[in-house]
């Protein structure tokens, strides 16, 4: 999807929460650490007017794997599997969770849809 290719390419390490700055290693996948920030894109440029919602699945190593989820067609959009290595999500044990800032985009939102603009 044009979309999902147009957030990857706006995220960068400055995006990064501080705690996944330190997690983030050299050769990990450039979407790696941000698929909270490029679901909430994804939410507010595209799913959110489809009827598609946030949704957090929590990880067996304790961390957190964000994406949209239609809540009618269960149909998923990810914007970064690709941290994953090809790896199955289990999808299905995803919960409904809202965005920390409800339905306002964050800052760091703001800042890859201004991006995503200028592409």
């Amino acid at each position: 999807m044009k979309i999902i290719r147009d957030i990857q390419r706006c995220l960068t390490p400055d995006l990064l929460n501080p705690k996944w700055r330190k997690l983030v290693q050299p050769g990990d996948h450039p979407v790696t650490g941000h698929c909270y920030i490029a679901a909430e894109v994804l939410y507010h440029a595209w799913g959110r007017q489809r009827g598609y919602k946030p949704v957090v699945l929590s990880l067996e190593d304790g961390q957190t794997h964000w994406f949209l989820r239609h809540p009618r067609t269960n149909r998923i959009a990810d914007p970064s599997p690709e941290q994953f290595d090809g790896e199955p999500i289990a999808y299905d044990r995803g919960r409904w969770c809202g965005f920390m800032t409800g339905n306002k985009p964050s800052k760091r939102c703001r800042t890859v849809l201004k991006r995503m603009e200028a592409l």
